[in-house]
């Protein structure tokens, strides 16, 4: 076919590298024709397969080779390029001719009643039509199981797929197609109705598989029956192929939608990242170059006074009285160059990039189903084996006539109850074990970690790293128990699907990762900025002394800045700890450790070893291993967009984290794990509804970092009524006088017992009087509110109300632009839409022609 007809739609003979269409007489279809014309209506998808693993025919005829004698096969040891031509080493039947669908393994354990029932499971697959063919282990390892090869005929696909209304109308898939309603039914690669029974049982030890031959080209292998294993292994992985899109159409082709939509959703979240990247670039060099708040860094670094800063908590042992120039100075330039005068205009980036993200991606999403022919996968529905296994018996319905399962209702709210109590309890501890740690041992830590252990002005930011860390630790643990126990109680649900099992897995996956990670967080962005407007103010009253809780969490503060520094190092130290460490320790793990492939298991090995055999060995791919795959990703997603104007860098952290994540898991994927059998799905399901809620979240975090966070409200009040930055910090400070601790019932004890250094006065963030100087200035105003000496001046209270107002209508108009471009933005685009009506069309005609 002409290709300029053809070259916007699917178009994949160029990525395998095929010659030539090829019909099913071994003749070239090269002729220019009417059927040219009509070329972009239908989509050339066939590959002239061998079988499901792409492989590529050749053209020309071939000699049929001579019935292999067995006993020459074994005693002659295959030389190095005799071994990828042998049976033993292609995944093909002893008759080198027959490909090897699936792979099973028996153990030979010599029990007869086991043995009994093997022979049955092993006589129905024949009665159904497959072919199969037995081979004991070589290894030392293997001695005692046997390896069962089979083969789907090409006319038993036809015959069920006519039977079950499954016509393979562009697609070339055996595996697809094989009749496995009469042996089991697959679920995932070890989760089958009947296959899970004997695999609990010990009758079947395992099912996969197999790769399609070598990873690597051979100096004998004829060019034009390239495999895409080998396709992939040039063109995906490695560290040469880093800046190269990936070849999705063959990893879908090759491990199937799943992991598809896996590589491709990265790939295209990549894309987006590299434009947050680079907005987080642009806004830090901007910061770096601005000079909005010059005026704060010349009165905090060239200060005269030798002004001294009021304690950080309510100890006064881990948080002493600090000299303004000598602590402050680098934090006041990290504050100048995080909180800049563009910010905002950053944020408001962050919150559109997100939501359009998602909003788009469902667009490829689409355009990738059409292309991959599955936009009809979401009616498909698969029942999950221990949902049929969890029941003594069925019952008949009185509708139907057709014997099916129910579950009792009080059984099924039991279940839901014991489901709900876990969520609640599991969000209760995600709060309260960080809350403990802040609350109760963050003074004791401080004590033990004082400022002068470290240098002067880095005290606050590592300090801030080492607690962040031991929470993350603390709340890591947290995190595996409620992994496991969030596994026993999904079990528990008993779901009827595989789809709503999954669904309910993932939220409690992605519950728990954002639950023991963003607490620390919202520790220091939402309540630590908020809660402090003056050491100790609401403790006079006996009602609010008793609460310890109450009582250290308003004495705490950051310093004369905003803690938009504290979020940029807790968040900074966060995402080095649960993303780019985890993912430096396997690249390590792989550099020191010899990591096994098919392939490189030995010299002898790879001679004397079978394929089959030597990729029992290999690393299964399951469901759970791309849905922990796809919680790294959730949570690295809530790292980019809940909390990054914080620390606009993350972007171009994670973007790193994923070039390299991508070409790792390629390699593992194709060089150290089986081949994975996984159902085919629509798209990223629950996961993509998951990101979708973490990208709408993220308008509520970055309006609440932007007005209780940031400088931008007191830079906008402050200018409003002044011409210039001048006395800026002056202005946001207040002047405490040091004797007035003792009036504290915080801080009044931990006052007495220091003996260091105490100044006749300090300064703390806020925009307050001391009450002599209040009463000079403002003789004729009624004092509504005051403690102890210290009284906050109007301004106080607009500024609160501007922050307040901001929040809120920085949340309404967020999340109306975001529904607004859902709106405009179609999820489907118009050549998609048409075309699929074509296909249909296409299709319904097949069917009546055929018959």
């Amino acid at each position: 076919m002409d290709r300029k007809y053809c070259r916007k739609f699917k178009y994949f003979r160029d990525q395998i590298g095929v010659p030539a269409a090829v019909d099913n007489n071994n003749t070239v279809a090269t002729e220019e024709n009417e059927d040219n014309r009509a070329c972009h209506k239908i989509k050339l998808y066939k590959f002239n397969l061998l079988s499901k693993f792409t492989q590529v025919v050749d053209e020309t005829p071939q000699e049929t080779p001579p019935e292999p004698n067995v006993e020459e096969e074994i005693a002659v040891e295959p030389t190095d390029e005799e071994q990828f031509e042998t049976h033993s080493f292609t995944g093909t039947f002893r008759d080198e001719k027959r490909r090897i669908d699936l792979m099973l393994v028996i153990p030979d354990d010599k029990n007869l009643e086991a043995e009994k029932i093997r022979t049955n499971f092993l006589l129905n697959i024949i009665k159904a039509g497959l072919e199969i063919e037995l081979e004991y282990g070589l290894m030392e390892k293997h001695k005692n199981l046997i390896f069962v090869k089979i083969h789907a005929p090409d006319m038993l696909l036809e015959e069920y797929g006519e039977k079950l209304g499954v016509k393979k109308y562009f697609k070339e898939c055996h595996i697809e197609y094989i009749p496995l309603k009469r042996i089991f039914t697959r679920n995932s690669e070890r989760e089958w109705i009947e296959l899970i029974r004997l695999l609990n049982m010990n009758i079947i030890a395992d099912a996969y598989a197999l790769h399609d031959g070598p990873y690597f080209l051979t100096r004998r292998q004829d060019f034009s029956k390239v495999s895409g294993r080998q396709i992939l292994y040039y063109n995906w992985t490695g560290l040469c192929n880093i800046f190269k899109l990936q070849p999705l159409n063959v990893i879908n082709e090759y491990f199937g939608s799943r992991i598809g939509f896996y590589f491709a959703f990265l790939q295209f979240y990549n894309l987006g990242l590299s434009i947050a990247a680079l907005g987080g670039i642009i806004i830090t060099l901007l910061g770096i170059f601005d000079k909005t708040y010059e005026t704060v860094y010349k009165d905090v670094c060239h200060d005269k006074l030798n002004k001294t800063v009021c304690p950080r908590c309510s100890s006064f042992i881990g948080c002493p009285f600090l000299n303004l120039k000598k602590y402050y100075c680098f934090g006041t330039k990290l504050v100048n160059v995080l909180d800049n005068g563009y910010l905002h205009y950053y944020c408001y980036f962050v919150v559109l990039w997100g939501p359009i993200l998602m909003i788009l991606w469902r667009r490829r999403e689409m355009y990738l189903l059409w292309m991959w022919e599955l936009y009809n996968v979401k009616e498909m529905v698969s029942t999950r084996p221990e949902f049929s296994m969890n029941y003594s018996k069925p019952n008949q319905s009185t509708d139907t006539g057709l014997w099916k399962y129910y579950n009792s209702g009080i059984m099924k709210w039991l279940r839901w109850i014991l489901s709900a109590s876990f969520v609640i309890i599991c969000i209760f501890l995600s709060f309260f074990i960080p809350i403990k740690l802040v609350i109760y041992e963050y003074d004791t830590l401080l004590e033990i970690l004082t400022p002068d252990k470290f240098p002067n002005s880095f005290e606050k930011y590592m300090r801030i790293s080492i607690f962040t860390i031991i929470v993350l630790t603390v709340m890591l643990l947290y995190e595996m128990v409620c992994r496991v126990t969030a596994i026993f109680v999904t079990r528990l649900e008993n779901h009827k699907t595989v789809e709503s099992y999954e669904r309910s897995m993932a939220m409690k996956l992605v519950m728990i990762s954002f639950c023991a990670t963003f607490p620390i967080m919202i520790h220091y962005s939402w309540f630590k900025s908020n809660r402090f407007y003056v050491p100790g103010r609401i403790y006079t009253t006996q009602k609010f002394a008793n609460y310890y809780f109450l009582r250290h969490m308003y004495a705490r503060n950051c310093g004369i800045n905003p803690c938009i520094d504290d979020v940029f190092v807790a968040l900074t130290v966060s995402f080095l700890c649960k993303q780019i460490l985890p993912k430096f320790l396997l690249i390590c793990k792989n550099l020191f450790i010899y990591q096994r492939t098919d392939y490189n298991q030995g010299r002898n090995i790879n001679k004397t070893i079978p394929c089959w055999e030597r990729e029992y060995r290999l690393q299964s791919i399951t469901e759970r291993t791309l849905a922990l795959k796809y919680n790294y990703l959730a949570l690295q997603f809530g790292f980019v967009t809940l909390f990054v104007s914080a620390s606009p860098l993350i972007p171009l952290l994670a973007l790193i984290v994923n070039l390299l994540d991508i070409r790792y898991n390629a390699n593992q994927f194709l060089l150290a794990s089986r081949r994975a059998l996984l159902l085919d799905r629509s798209g990223l399901d629950i996961w993509s509804n998951m990101l979708t809620i973490i990208s709408y979240l993220s308008i509520l975090s970055n309006a609440v970092l932007m007005a209780w966070s940031s400088r931008f409200i007191k830079r906008r009040f402050y200018l409003s009524n002044n011409n210039t930055m001048d006395n800026f910090f002056a202005f946001t400070t207040t002047r405490f006088v040091s004797q007035d601790f003792l009036k504290l019932s915080t801080m009044s004890k931990s006052f007495k017992a220091y003996k260091g250094f105490i100044p006749n006065d300090c300064y703390y963030p806020g925009v307050m009087l001391y009450l002599p100087e209040y009463k000079v200035q403002f003789p004729n105003f009624n004092i509504f509110y005051f403690y102890p000496n210290y009284v906050p001046l109007p301004e106080h209270y607009q500024i609160k109300t501007q922050e307040n107002s901001s929040l809120i209508i920085y949340e309404y108009v967020g999340l109306m632009v975001v529904l607004l471009a859902q709106y405009l933005i179609s999820g489907t685009s118009k050549d998609v839409e048409d075309t699929i009506k074509i296909e249909r069309k296409l299709k319904e005609a097949y069917i009546t022609y055929t018959g």
